[in-house]
């Protein structure tokens, strides 16, 4: 009974810690953008990642988007750069997820 009590004890404080290690957004509108990201990985899309790059990109540089939100797209970008459009699909679902609190 002690063995389960710790597990159950060690992953609510994993949970309440917050074990994701991607930021939550500082605006609405990126979220949007890594669901514009995320078609474009599932489609397969170069057209559709290059015009997120661009948003994600002038965002950055005009200080609308944080250093760490930054780093998290330019993570997925290089996967789906790679050629390694499911993993960066499944990062952008991770993303997402990390915006529900």
């Amino acid at each position: 009974m002690r063995p389960l009590l710790l597990t159950f004890a060690c992953l609510s404080l994993l949970a309440l810690c917050g074990c994701s290690r991607y930021p939550v957004v500082s605006k609405g509108e990126h979220v949007e953008l890594i669901a514009a990201l995320r078609t474009a990985c599932s489609s397969k899309r170069t057209d559709r990642l290059d015009k997120a790059v661009k948003v994600i990109d002038d965002r950055h540089a005009a200080g609308e988007m944080t250093d760490a939100e930054h780093d998290a797209f330019q993570e997925i970008i290089k996967k789906a750069r790679a050629g390694q459009w499911k993993e960066a699909e499944a990062a952008t679902f991770d993303f997402q997820k990390a915006q529900v609190r």
